[in-house]
This record gives C-alpha cells, sequence and structure tokens, in this order.
C-alpha cells in the first residue's frame, strides 16, 4: 500500500539508532547528552527499552537515572551517545 500524505517534516537524527536499538537488545545503559524543548542542554544515563517511530517523530522510551522515572526522548534532540559504564 501506497501513502499519498506529504512526507513527515520529521528531522533526521543526530546519532546512530543501531547503538541504541543494540543496548536496548543488550539491556545496557547509555549515556547521552540532551537537548530539551526550551533548549537547555543535559547529560544522563539511560536505559532504553524500545523505539517508538510516528510520521512526525522518532523517539526511545527509557528509564532515565537522572529523574528515576520513566521518559520519553526525541531522538532528535540526542546530540551525543556513548555505552554507559
Amino acid at each position: 500500500m501506497h501513502s499519498f500524505a506529504p512526507q513527515p517534516d520529521r528531522a533526521p537524527p543526530q546519532v546512530d539508532l543501531a547503538a541504541i536499538r543494540e543496548a536496548c537488545w543488550q539491556e545496557q545503559a547509555i549515556e547521552i547528552d540532551y537537548t530539551d524543548l526550551n533548549g537547555a542542554t543535559s547529560t544522563r544515563v539511560i536505559w532504553p527499552l524500545g523505539l517508538s517511530y510516528s510520521e512526525r517523530s522518532l523517539l526511545v522510551l527509557a528509564h532515565c537515572r537522572l529523574r528515576m522515572d520513566f521518559r520519553m526522548f526525541h531522538i532528535n534532540r540526542i546530540t551525543a551517545l556513548r555505552q554507559s559504564g
């Protein structure tokens, strides 16, 4: 089936999605540099659980060690990604 809808305005990710997928599969923590909607940046250690793809956004559902809670992170706002020790 082909959709004739206009293409989404989704910004391309700045990080390798394969690294996030691998961390999900291997149940490993990763460290990310993240910029929120207000432009504030932070470094967080997250335990990614899965990726969500939609027409307008790519998201990673993860447990955030900074907030000690589950969060949704927009992948296009992740500016760097590293393996967490």
